[in-house]
């Protein structure tokens, strides 16, 4: 099943001033089947579970975090340029729990 990704535009135009990737390249995570995927305590609510994914959109490394809409639907709230440890992780040289 292929995964719906929605977000909100005015916090997608920030994310891409900011860290120079835009929401629908993050959206690309979802194709790499070696991607990383973990829960991301830290921002995680009650509420809402977030989850990051790290894991290649074109030719670039990526690291995004995004909640559950539905079963299908993906909320993507933040995209950045993967950093070293992030790339440990995505290697297997890393585990993403702190």
């Amino acid at each position: 099943m292929k995964t719906t990704c929605v977000w909100d535009e005015r916090k997608a135009r920030t994310n891409r001033r900011q860290h120079g990737v835009s929401f629908r390249a993050a959206a690309g995570v979802f194709d790499d089947a070696n991607s990383v995927e973990f829960i991301d305590r830290e921002h995680s609510t009650e509420e809402e579970t977030r989850y990051a994914r790290i894991g290649l959109s074109g030719a670039r490394l990526l690291y995004m975090v995004y909640t559950e809409v539905s079963t299908d639907v993906v909320r993507i709230i933040h995209a950045r340029r993967a950093n070293k440890r992030m790339e440990m992780i995505y290697e297997g040289k890393e585990d993403p729990e702190i």
